[in-house]
């Protein structure tokens, strides 16, 4: 009755020199909605913008794929001035 979700991963990977995954973006679009699940940076690569950059290209995706609107919470308080900062 209400048509197929289209629910698809995201995943956006940062890898190091040896190729393992040390952090990225996880999340999935679903019925027109990017959810965002898992932002993680290396404390190393902090406050270097690459977390900004992972949920840009994850929100550049997400209007590739048709969402309209995203959603994401944390428990972590120390994240809310940097989602804030992207709205």
């Amino acid at each position: 009755m209400i048509g197929d979700a289209h629910s698809r991963m995201l995943a956006l990977l940062l890898t190091n020199a040896a190729d393992e995954v040390t952090g990225g973006l996880w999340g999935r679009t679903l019925w027109g909605i990017l959810y965002i699940n898992i932002v993680f940076v290396p404390a190393e690569l902090r406050h270097s913008g690459i977390g900004t950059e992972l949920v840009l290209r994850a929100e550049d995706e997400a209007v590739n794929r048709g969402c309209h609107c995203s959603w994401l919470d944390t428990y972590e308080f120390q994240a809310k001035p940097f989602y804030e900062k992207l709205g």
